[in-house]
């Protein structure tokens, strides 16, 4: 026999607990109306741009006002974080928009009128331009003809048509209709030659550069064993820039970065450099180190999501998520088939949905965007708090064989949430304690990605073990007896 003892009555305060899961979602539900939730760029659709840079800090300002610039869009946003490793700092920008498709061509004019047709001299150059664009591509597009600056514009309706491959052909069936005009291709603003811009930019403000003044001669040649003793120390190619009116030159490393395996651009390996140009091969030039600045700013990744794709892959995942919650509805209803399963399984179930819920509403209150963490912290957070059940139900089935119909099912369940709530507090706060550790390290390292998921699985598992031990058991004995008194009652 069990030796029963003082026992906490949980089955008696399930209303309480009830009660308070209800508050807490109810409260959150409000805060989700009122400001609404916050989607990652995933889910909503839009551009993001990664960038790794080496220097202890750069001006958001800067940053955003460069964004602003070149992509042409207010709607810009930048935050900083530091990469896993902690040694490089990160930041990123994200805009609503996708960069618009536009396709420019430029041609030339005929060196001879006489020599064929000419886009310039040509009435339907249009028509005959945009029904090329059209037999080739397929689709509508908004073609622009501008004989004054020489190019050939257009802006398909469905970017998806426009490729390496369609691109190539299009150029072809160009030259072909106008060969005396040598249509050249020269951007079509994808995401990618965006972030080149983009890079560009930053690179030009940001980037290592190392200035020397000289009081001699700086001509071709010394440019040329300035570039070669440069390559030599670092083991890559610098531009130099020789500005003669101000008597200094400007030297740029083709890539201030570590990851390619370079010689790291600091001010020791300059010294060595100043070292160089000390000696008497550049004697006449008379250099002097006038500034430096080391700072690797590279492009890390670029891409863009349609906000329909977004939508679709979020449907996807709590799809996939509601269809685990069924083939675990199925499990429990046949695992626990003795002690009602099926009813088990549903409160089981219940408790899933109340933990799902909960995990929702810390990306809503705390203003975290919802991103592909959300699936992770989702599916994470039920097999805690689905194991906590189980441990529960098991215990349930041994009690119900051991007292059999000596106990009403109140008790056994009180007797079973007592017995294993030792066991289900020190899972949790292990797991718990854990989780926070990987809050408060990610939290003081800046790796804002892990707090996003950390910090919402903390909160996860604390809900887990509620709904585990005070929610779905207590309410599924509530249910039984329901269920027995009902059936009671008819057999009267």
């Amino acid at each position: 026999m069990i030796k029963e003892r003082k026992m906490y009555n949980f089955y008696g305060k399930r209303n309480l607990f009830l009660y308070i899961s209800l508050g807490i979602i109810l409260c959150g539900i409000i805060v989700n109306i009122i400001l609404g939730t916050e989607l990652d760029i995933n889910f909503k659709g839009g551009t993001i741009f990664s960038y790794n840079y080496t220097a202890d800090e750069m001006s958001e300002e800067e940053i955003n006002t460069i964004a602003t610039d070149v992509l042409k869009s207010d709607d810009v946003e930048v935050s900083f974080s530091t990469d896993i490793t902690g040694k490089e700092n990160q930041f990123v920008i994200t805009m609503a928009e996708i960069p618009q498709t536009i396709v420019t061509y430029n041609y030339t004019a005929p060196e001879n009128a006489a020599q064929g047709a000419d886009i310039a001299t040509d009435a339907s150059a249009k028509a005959n331009i945009e029904k090329i664009i059209v037999d080739t591509l397929g689709g509508k597009h908004e073609v622009t003809v501008d004989t004054s600056a020489n190019t050939v514009t257009f802006i398909p309706e469905d970017a998806s048509l426009v490729n390496e491959t369609s691109l190539n052909k299009l150029s072809t069936a160009f030259n072909t209709k106008y060969p005396n005009n040598k249509l050249t291709l020269v951007s079509t603003n994808s995401v990618t030659e965006v972030a080149n811009e983009l890079t560009t930019a930053y690179t030009s403000k940001y980037a290592t550069e190392i200035v020397y003044a000289y009081t001699g001669t700086v001509d071709e040649k010394v440019v040329t064993n300035i570039k070669a003793k440069a390559k030599e120390i670092y083991g890559q190619t610098f531009e130099v820039v020789n500005d003669s009116t101000n008597k200094v030159i400007t030297l740029k490393p083709e890539d201030s970065s570590e990851k390619a395996g370079n010689v790291v651009i600091n001010a020791d390996t300059t010294k060595k450099l100043t070292d160089a140009f000390a000696t008497e091969d550049f004697k006449d030039a008379g250099l002097t180190l006038k500034s430096e600045r080391y700072n690797a700013v590279y492009l890390v990744s670029s891409n863009s999501v349609k906000a329909t794709v977004g939508r679709g892959f979020f449907v996807k995942c709590l799809f996939a998520a509601a269809l685990g919650g069924l083939f675990v509805t199925i499990y429990l209803a046949f695992r626990f088939r003795k002690i009602g399963g099926v009813s088990a399984g549903v409160f089981a179930l219940l408790a899933l949905i109340h933990d799902v819920i909960i995990a929702y509403l810390v990306y809503v209150v705390f203003r975290i965007p919802l991103d592909d963490n959300f699936i992770a912290v989702v599916l994470t957070i039920l097999g805690y708090s689905l194991n906590g059940t189980i441990v529960i139900y098991d215990r349930i089935r041994e009690n119900e064989g051991i007292f059999g119909r000596s106990k009403p099912i109140s008790e056994i369940v009180n007797l079973s949430v007592n017995q294993t709530f030792t066991r289900n507090i020190y899972t949790t706060l292990a797991t718990f304690a854990s989780v926070v550790v990987i809050c408060i390290v990610a939290y003081f390292s800046g790796l804002d990605s892990i707090i996003s998921f950390a910090f919402p699985m903390s909160i996860g598992i604390l809900a887990g073990c509620y709904s585990s031990v005070l929610l779905s058991s207590p309410l599924w004995a509530a249910w039984r007896e329901f269920r027995q008194k009902k059936a009671e009652t008819k057999g009267k």
